[in-house]
């Protein structure tokens, strides 16, 4: 296996020389429009142009022993979980997943970290510089160009693996340009970027089988029959072996318990299991040429049901944050002293983070919520009757603006109604960060709240029938509600101007009112729970 000294440490960088990055790659976004004006088809045939225009060749692509994972929900856990695994066992890894939530580093992993500065500003010199001397600099866009600068910096650092997320679809996107990866997996799929996948789950289906390649074996979960007939007929057609995984705990040691109870939500344990059985054929197809001394008695344990004790590590030690993240406020060692820059930790607060965007992670989101929960009620129904105490639910939520509200919201409440999980406020707000720019800036109190109260509109029309709880005392006026706030009261549904100003509120709240334990439930959007992560000081290392 590689060595661990990373080439990046010694070459030392400036702070200003990164944030000049940073400038150069908000340049680069467009959102999803191309940004050569081009069709996507086109794009994707100049992928390989542009990975020889940085250096890159077939080869040394094959080097990388990629492991590529498409899907609508779970993909960018199934890739860290695989990240996880293989590292536990001594492998140097490489990873690239998107969107990032507070630091574009976090889209390229070195060994589970965050790619330095150092090497990061090295690799972007290098692809940037090379891409504008050949007039190839425009037909890259944002994407693409992370897509390449991730490349690089993995072939720069000889690591002997690379988990790779597919951006949007998989056929046309920018990381499809790997021709040889060693295995392929498709997570759970469900209906999402229809204006570019198609309107039918076979369609978008097809997109995502767009990854499968001739001689790589494929894996996916349980899907939709519609959704199955795709991935079937497109590996028919590439005579590639498809296979559906084993569930996770179908292994002597996949049990929630002995993975230190990671699985709070079952989609959580579907990810598990094409996670195993991803790096289960990384092992069996590459482990010869790496070199892991251990690989064979691993590949026999699993041939016999049983989890690899490096398998079960790596599960037990994953972390993901923003993907069905529990913090508890008052555990917070940081506590931050200019409540204008971060708000200051308060006890009888726990936040419940998931960046579920999609109809379908908003009700695994709600389950999750539901199940935890219920396990706190039990755990406190105790403690807070002898205290005198009762809990509270909080809903902080904001979605893109291409979602549609009506859909998501809808997700979720139906969920929650159905679990008997009650919210008993719910308080709309705009994030500090968005995907059209890299600089995150401070939200100010003229910003267009427009959409938040479009969303909060939804949800009083979703909760009408539904009869407000609340518990006492009332404190709805000391919420700093937006000017024309359609409902003022949050029982119903608020809209305030920031989200500092709310979380602002929501640390305040338990130390007011001691005798009440708030839950805090943020989703909606990847970008407002990494807005709140930097927020909380609990920003991804």
């Amino acid at each position: 296996m590689a060595a661990n000294a990373s080439p990046s440490e010694q070459h030392p960088t400036s702070e200003q020389e990164y944030e000049e990055v940073l400038a150069r790659l908000n340049s680069l976004i467009r959102t999803k429009r191309r940004a050569d004006g081009g069709s996507w088809e086109e794009a994707a045939a100049k992928m390989p142009s542009l990975l020889r225009t940085i250096g890159l060749r077939e080869d040394d692509l094959d080097r990388l022993r990629v492991v590529h994972v498409a899907g609508t929900k779970g993909k960018g856990s199934t890739c860290a979980m695989v990240e996880n695994i293989l590292r536990a066992c001594g492998y140097r890894t490489g990873l690239f997943t998107s969107p990032h939530m507070c630091d574009f580093r976090e889209r390229i992993r070195l060994d589970g970290l965050k790619v330095s500065k150092a090497r990061l500003v090295q690799s972007f010199r290098h692809c940037y510089e090379m891409l504008e001397r050949s007039g190839e600099l425009s037909m890259a866009g944002f994407f693409r160009f992370a897509t390449l600068l991730a490349l690089k910096t993995f072939v720069v650092e000889g690591v002997d693996v690379v988990i790779l997320e597919v951006g949007l679809g998989g056929r046309l996107d920018a990381t499809n340009a790997i021709p040889h990866p060693v295995v392929c997996g498709v997570t759970s799929l469900g209906y999402d970027h229809m204006e570019f996948l198609g309107n039918t789950l076979f369609e978008i289906a097809t997109e995502k089988a767009g990854i499968f390649k001739v001689g790589s074996p494929a894996l996916t979960v349980s899907q939709e029959p519609e959704a199955m007939r795709a991935l079937e007929r497109r590996a028919e057609e590439l005579g590639v072996s498809l296979q559906t995984v084993r569930p996770i705990d179908s292994f002597q040691g996949g049990s929630d318990d002995q993975c230190g109870g990671q699985f709070p939500s079952n989609y959580q344990r579907v990810n598990a299991a094409l996670a195993v059985a991803l790096a289960t054929q990384w092992e069996l197809r590459t482990a010869d040429e790496v070199g892991s001394k251990n690989a064979k008695e691993r590949l026999a344990l699993l041939e016999s049901n049983t989890l690899p004790r490096e398998y079960i590590e790596g599960l037990r030690e994953f972390q993901w944050p923003g993907r069905a993240q529990i913090i508890e406020d008052g555990h917070n060692p940081s506590t931050a002293g200019d409540s204008d820059a971060k708000c200051g930790e308060s006890k009888g607060l726990t936040f419940y983070l998931d960046g579920a965007h999609t109809p379908e992670s908003l009700s695994a989101c709600a389950e999750w919520f539901a199940d935890q929960a219920g396990q706190a009620n039990a755990r406190e129904r105790g403690e807070q009757e002898r205290q005198g105490e009762c809990s509270e639910n909080i809903l902080l939520f904001n979605c893109m603006s291409e979602r549609d509200p009506k859909v998501l919201l809808g997700s979720l409440n139906n969920v929650l109604l159905q679990k008997g999980i009650p919210i008993h406020r719910a308080l709309f707000v705009p994030p500090e960060s968005n995907k059209s720019s890299m600089i995150r800036t401070v939200c100010s109190s003229s910003v267009d709240l427009s959409w938040q109260r479009e969303q909060c509109r939804e949800w009083q029309r979703l909760r009408a029938h539904v009869q407000p709880t609340i518990v006492r005392p009332k404190f709805d006026g000391s919420i700093p509600v937006a000017a024309g706030c359609p409902f003022p009261d949050s029982r119903r549904g608020a809209v305030v101007p920031t989200l500092r100003s709310a979380l602002q509120w929501i640390r305040t709240a338990p130390k007011l009112y001691s005798g009440i334990r708030f839950r805090v439930l943020v989703t909606g959007s990847l970008y407002l729970v990494g807005d709140v992560l930097q927020l909380l000081d609990r920003a991804p290392r």
